[in-house]
């Protein structure tokens, strides 16, 4: 029946309803664009509609916004915000940060033994393993290093399945079959990164628009598909910050549609595809 109801469109989303649901998304991340996409939320969140069980979006947005609604809200963001993601998704970037550890093994190695890596909107964690097994694979150049990956979201659903890190098996496809062997272990019709791994990675909820509560440099931050949401200044204040956090010589991989616009006047300079480096 509730099928029927999407299919025959009788869950139609009124301005009103449209105009609530954007504020339940700026609320928690406040220049998140949805203008003129109103067919786009209609059409991601009847199916949320029905899986709740009601009958109108007027009955869900209602829900929604009620204080039963919590959990509902969370997962209208995580709706309307998260990314289509895979392990090694744009490959260039990981080959980008195999060659830094490699340009940078000995310095790592014997000067600050740190190395520290940001997977910003790491979503559902595919990012955030990838990064662990490059850096898994270089370990015998560092010796003792002290490695760490930071994997944040604003979606704590997404961050749910991450930290599970249990993946179908179809989503091994993109991962290099020696790594797989290494790194994974099989379970039925799903596969689950090891202990090894997971110990690199810690996964924190964070809006990247709300102030972050942490002051650490990155060798390398990952920073994807997430400034197409912002107006405009936004995006100009969260590459500004996020170069603020990087170490000289270390490098932002941005999305493949995303740009950073005079990068220079943030010190930074581009040296591949939509990829940056720390100059000062």
């Amino acid at each position: 029946m509730q099928q029927q109801l999407i299919e025959s469109g009788r869950f139609s989303l009124s301005d009103a309803n449209y105009r609530k649901i954007i504020s339940i998304i700026r609320e928690n991340n406040c220049n998140f664009i949805l203008g003129n996409r109103k067919k786009l939320v209609q059409s991601r969140l009847s199916k949320m509609v029905a899986k709740a069980g009601m009958n109108s979006f007027d009955e869900y947005v209602s829900y929604a916004l009620s204080s039963s609604g919590v959990e509902e809200r969370q997962k209208i963001i995580s709706e309307l915000t998260t990314n289509v993601t895979n392990f090694f998704r744009e490959s260039h970037h990981f080959n980008y940060l195999s060659s830094y550890l490699d340009r940078n093994a000995e310095c790592i190695k014997f000067s600050t033994k740190k190395l520290r890596i940001w997977s910003a909107a790491c979503s559902s964690g595919e990012e955030a393993y990838s990064i662990g097994f490059i850096i898994e694979n270089h370990k015998e150049k560092f010796q003792s290093i002290d490695a760490k990956i930071l994997g944040t979201d604003i979606s704590q659903n997404m961050l749910n399945v991450a930290i599970r890190g249990a993946y179908p098996m179809q989503d091994s496809i993109r991962i290099p079959r020696q790594d797989f062997r290494a790194f994974c272990i099989v379970a039925g019709h799903e596969f689950s990164v090891s202990q090894k791994i997971k110990n690199l990675i810690r996964f924190k909820n964070l809006n990247l628009l709300d102030p972050w509560p942490f002051s650490q440099i990155f060798d390398i931050i990952f920073c994807r598909n997430v400034s197409i949401y912002f107006d405009n200044k936004s995006r100009i204040g969260l590459w500004k910050k996020i170069s603020s956090h990087l170490c000289v010589g270390g490098e932002l991989y941005i999305g493949h549609s995303e740009r950073i616009i005079s990068p220079e006047e943030i010190g930074l300079v581009q040296f591949g595809i939509t990829s940056y480096r720390k100059i000062s």
